[in-house]
């Protein structure tokens, strides 16, 4: 197809009708890098177009190649990828793609031609390209063959080891789901959303729930999830500038004071304005309450460093708000957690559900700040650390250790807002949501460490590797909250796309090498007769003795095929 302006839909339109009906098929698979939005329409056009059509019978199967799919948005990739469609083997979808390496050698003799000469040139090429791939396609499949076997092996082994926690109705319920997806996906692709999970919700979709409530009959006057939220997000930024003073340690320089008081100035501004606002949502009894002292509150980590210069009294040269006034850092925000559990579940009781609510989606949000923190420190582990090994005067000076040291402070500041919002739940009683305190364990040091076994968790040596709850899928003897086993099916369903997709892989490979012995003995013959009829007619002709030598070389390739069956099938054995 000849693109007039660029890569418009009714030319992709154009070849694709007439490749199926060059060829009468029933079902197709059909990969296109922006297959999501390509389709919206598709059928419209084709109902409108005069002089194309397609079989009334004709079903499309539909994805978005590897290459493409992961730079969309995430849903394209359950509803898309090859790897969730079955009969794809493992299939990538791009061809072009491949070719890339090859035609960028022919940008400098191309740039000067002529339409027509370049078009010729480019074709060309092609053809060039297309015969290697045939005559290398024995070679090519063996290659395969020898690299997919392996994989089979271990996808079949990772699948039945998570299969084995899996209850016998579980295994039912998700097979149903599976099937049920496949079969509406053609009509309604976002029932492949099953092979994604649920992520748990963030701090700001759970306040936007609340303010939803708050608008369709809740307790709480309007605005209250707003006015909660503030207060929560600021404990959180009063534990960030605890933590900045620490770092800036007893003499800090100049420019980090100056930092420090900017911060804090910002701080005391958005304190100010919580408390404002903190008579319109409190009792009247309980606006100037006997609360806790903020010191109580930092619990984090005294094993490991020394708080005094943050909690206690500020050293001579360190910059203050005011001197008669607590600083904005140590004072203690009128949320209910502040009370108390007693006084919460007495007075406050609706404030405290709204308040637990919100530290749910802090908590969830310090979770997941977590675990991509520490993939990352355990990626940087497996694959830049170690192979280098310096001695140890010199690792302090690499690259490595200033981004591992950078994670380590990212892990730091996201488990210590994960306590802190914990505590808080803990003041205002784990008891407010089922399975609260299965969900939202006490981290410990032993949770945070970086390990090799998060980014290969199949690898040799992991077997015996234990991994911290925050990346635990199931125990199988406790109670599961629902999310977790929502997470548990997603690798599940995942797990066996993955190994049935590799089964259809191997039977593909081995199919392939059987089409192409086959092609090959079909032009073999088919040579063989032209070079009859040619000795035939013109005896001793020059297209005699092109069309057998032609025979020979088709011959040669059917062998070759014939030989990587054997090859394939010692290999199985």
């Amino acid at each position: 197809v000849d693109f007039q302006k660029g890569e418009q839909q009714r030319n992709m339109d154009y070849a694709f009708v007439n490749a199926i009906n060059y060829i009468q098929i029933v079902l197709v698979l059909m990969l296109y890098d922006v297959m999501c939005q390509y389709w919206i329409n598709f059928l419209s056009r084709i109902g409108n177009a005069v002089g194309i059509s397609i079989p009334a019978t004709l079903q499309i199967q539909r994805g978005i190649g590897l290459f493409h799919v992961h730079g969309h948005q995430k849903d394209c990739f359950a509803r898309y990828a090859p790897t969730f469609i079955p009969g794809c083997g493992m299939v990538d979808g791009e061809i072009i793609e491949t070719l890339w390496s090859v035609l960028n050698d022919t940008a400098s003799s191309a740039r000067v031609m002529s339409i027509n000469h370049r078009q010729e040139y480019l074709d060309a090429h092609m053809f060039d390209s297309n015969f290697k791939k045939m005559i290398h396609m024995v070679p090519t499949l063996l290659r395969k063959w020898k690299q997919t076997l392996p994989m089979v092996a271990e996808s079949q082994n990772d699948f039945q080891l998570l299969d084995l926690a899996v209850t016998p109705k579980e295994r039912k319920e998700w097979g149903a789901m599976e099937a049920a997806a496949q079969r509406d996906r053609h009509e309604h692709v976002e029932a492949m959303d099953i092979y994604d999970v649920r992520e748990a919700p963030t701090k700001a979709e759970l306040e936007h729930f609340l303010a939803k409530e708050e608008t369709s009959g809740s307790t709480n006057p309007e605005g209250c999830a707003t006015w909660m939220s503030l207060g929560v997000s600021i404990t959180e930024k009063q534990l960030l500038l605890r933590e900045q003073i620490r770092k800036a340690g007893v003499h800090p320089s100049l420019e980090e004071r100056l930092a420090i008081q900017e911060d804090r100035r910002k701080l005391q501004s958005e304190i100010d304005t919580f408390t404002e606002l903190a008579p319109k949502y409190l009792p009247p009894r309980l606006r100037s309450p006997n609360m806790k002292d903020a010191d109580e509150w930092e619990n984090f980590d005294d094993d490991e460093k020394d708080d005094e210069d943050v909690l206690g009294d500020h050293p001579v040269d360190m910059p203050i708000v005011d001197v008669e006034t607590i600083p904005a850092e140590k004072q203690t925000i009128s949320l209910p957690s502040s009370y108390g559990h007693e006084v919460c579940t007495k007075d406050l009781e609706s404030l405290a559900w709204t308040e637990f609510t919100l530290r749910k989606g802090q908590a969830n949000d310090a979770l997941h700040n977590l675990r991509v923190a520490i993939g990352h420190k355990s990626f940087i582990h497996r694959t830049q650390q170690r192979p280098n090994a310096p001695t140890r005067p010199y690792r302090k000076r690499l690259r490595t250790m200033k981004d591992i040291n950078g994670l380590a402070l990212s892990i730091d500041v996201s488990s210590n807002i994960y306590k802190l919002a914990r505590n808080a739940m803990l003041e205002l009683g784990m008891d407010l949501e089922e399975d609260a305190a299965d969900i939202y364990k006490e981290l410990k040091k032993e949770d945070v460490k970086a390990s090799t076994a998060v980014v290969e968790p199949n690898a040799r040596g992991q077997r015996n590797e234990h991994l911290s709850w925050i990346w635990h899928i199931r125990d199988p003897d406790q109670p599961n909250p629902h999310w977790m086993d929502e997470l548990y099916r997603v690798n599940w369903l995942r797990a066996k796309a993955r190994r049935d997709r590799l089964a259809e892989e191997k039977l593909l490979l081995r199919s392939e090498m059987e089409w192409t012995k086959n092609f090959f003995e079909y032009q073999a013959q088919l040579w063989k007769e032209r070079g009859r009829l040619s000795d035939l007619e013109r005896p001793h002709a020059g297209q005699s003795v092109f069309a057998w030598r032609e025979f020979r070389t088709w011959l040669l390739l059917r062998d070759q095929a014939q030989l990587g069956m054997g090859v394939m099938d010692d290999m199985l054995h």
